[in-house]
C-alpha cells in the first residue's frame, strides 16, 4: 500500500511569510497615505488657483461697476474686506455673518435710513458667487471662501467638503493637512492664516 505524502507549509515558513507581510505593510501603507495625501492637495490647490483667478476677474468687474455710482453693493463693508463663503454653489456668509442676515448700510446724513439696502448687498454676493459658478465649473461640488480687500482677492481657500481638512489655497498653497476645517474658519483666521503669510499687514477690524 502506498502512503501519500502530504503537502504544505511548515509553521516556520508561515511565520517567515507572515513577517515579511508585515514588513512590507508597515512600509508601503504610510508611502499611499503620503502620496494620497499630496494628491488630495494638489488637487484642490488647483482648485483653488482657478477659483481666486475668477474671484478677482470679478471683483475687477465690480469695481469698474461701483466706481461711478453711490450704490457700493459689492464694497460696502467699512475698510473694505469682503469674505464670502461659499458650500456647493450656494453663499453661506459674508464676514462670518449668514447672508440671511447681512443688513444694509446707514446714510450717514440720516442714519434712519438706508444707503444700501440689506436686499441690495445679499443680492449682489448672492450673485457673485453664482457668477464664480460660471467660470469655476466645480465650486458646484466644493465649499470655498475667498479674502477680498478693496476688490483684489488677498486669497482663497477651497475643499471638497465644509469638514474636509485636505484644503488649498491660493496664492500660498498648502502642503499638508490643515488644522482647521472651512466650516471653523473666520474672517480672523483666513486672515492670520493666508492673508498675513503672503502679504503681511496688520489685524483687520471687524466689519458686521
Amino acid at each position: 500500500m502506498k502512503q501519500h505524502k502530504v503537502h504544505g507549509f511548515t509553521l516556520i515558513e508561515l511565520m517567515v511569510v507572515v513577517g515579511i507581510i508585515g514588513v512590507l505593510s508597515a512600509v508601503l501603507i504610510p508611502s499611499m497615505n503620503a502620496y494620497y495625501t499630496r494628491s488630495r492637495i494638489k488637487t484642490t490647490n488647483s482648485n483653488a488657483k482657478v477659483l481666486f483667478n475668477a474671484a478677482q476677474t470679478l471683483a475687477q468687474e465690480y469695481q469698474f461697476r461701483e466706481r461711478s455710482i453711490s450704490d457700493h453693493s459689492f464694497n460696502s463693508t467699512s475698510d473694505g474686506v469682503v469674505v464670502i463663503r461659499a458650500d456647493g454653489g450656494n453663499i453661506v456668509s459674508v464676514n462670518d455673518t449668514p447672508i440671511a442676515s447681512v443688513g444694509g448700510v446707514a446714510d450717514p446724513s440720516d442714519p434712519s435710513k438706508d444707503l444700501i439696502s440689506a436686499a441690495d448687498r445679499q443680492a449682489t454676493y448672492t450673485d457673485f458667487v453664482q457668477r464664480i459658478g460660471d467660470i469655476f465649473g466645480d465650486s458646484r461640488e466644493t465649499c470655498w471662501i475667498v479674502y477680498v480687500d478693496n476688490y483684489i482677492v488677498r486669497s482663497a481657500v477651497c475643499a471638497r467638503t465644509a469638514t474636509d481638512r485636505y484644503l488649498g489655497a491660493y496664492p500660498n498653497p498648502t502642503d499638508d493637512r490643515a488644522d482647521i476645517t472651512i466650516s471653523g474658519m473666520t474672517r480672523g483666521s483666513m486672515f492670520t492664516d493666508y492673508v498675513q503669510p503672503y502679504w503681511g499687514g496688520g489685524t483687520p477690524t471687524a466689519t458686521e
